[in-house]
Formats: C-alpha cells, structure tokens, sequence
C-alpha cells in the first residue's frame, strides 16, 4: 500500500466518524441535501466549539437571529453579495444552535420559541 492509499483510508476513516456523529446532532429527515453536505458538516465543528466555551442555545438563537436580521437589511439597502454571505451563516447557525440543544440536553423550548 502506497503513501496516496493510507491518505485516502485516512480520509475515509474521517468521513465515516462524521457520519456516526451527524445522526446524533440533526434531524436529517428534515435536512435538504445542501444542509447535509454542507451546513451540518461545518456546523459540528462550530458546536464542538461552542459547547466547550459554555455558549448555550439560546445564545447561539440570538446570534442566528442577529444574522437573519442583518441579511435582510443588507439586502434591502441592496449589498447583495453581503446579504447573501449573511444568509448563509444564517443557515449555518440555525444547525448549530439546535445541535447545541441536543449536546448540552438543555430545554428546547426557548430555543423552538426564539427561532419562530
């Protein structure tokens, strides 16, 4: 076995405990195909972090709220590309704090309540 084969087992053995954990972090069945390959493989890096600095879920809601209402207004003063970075990070935060949630077992409901 060559050095390019144990870079590609490596990668593989990666891949695969990503995909052990992802099922215990997300909803998959309501994850589209973006959010999968994606948002929720950037985010577990983010809520690894984020747990182990003591950020909650109510503060991580907060901050994707901060994002969503930052969009908007970007894009409505017509800072397209602006607005639209923002919404991603929107997407990408609004995986994070419910994947908070879900690590820290805290109460879900302020979380559900603050993101409608």
């Amino acid at each position: 076995m060559n050095q390019q084969d144990d870079n590609s087992a490596k990668t593989t053995g990666d891949t695969l405990k990503q995909d052990a954990a992802y099922p215990k972090l997300a909803k998959k069945a309501s994850d589209g195909r973006y959010c999968y390959v994606v948002q929720r493989r950037l985010s577990l890096y983010i809520t690894i972090y984020c747990v182990r600095k003591g950020i909650s879920a109510n503060v991580a809601t907060g901050i994707d709220m901060l994002l969503a209402i930052l969009a908007a207004w970007s894009l409505s003063q017509g800072f397209y590309l602006f607005g639209v970075i923002l919404i991603q990070l929107f997407g990408l935060w609004s995986c994070v704090d419910g994947e908070i949630a879900r690590l820290s077992k805290s109460p879900v409901s302020s979380v559900i309540f603050m993101t409608l």
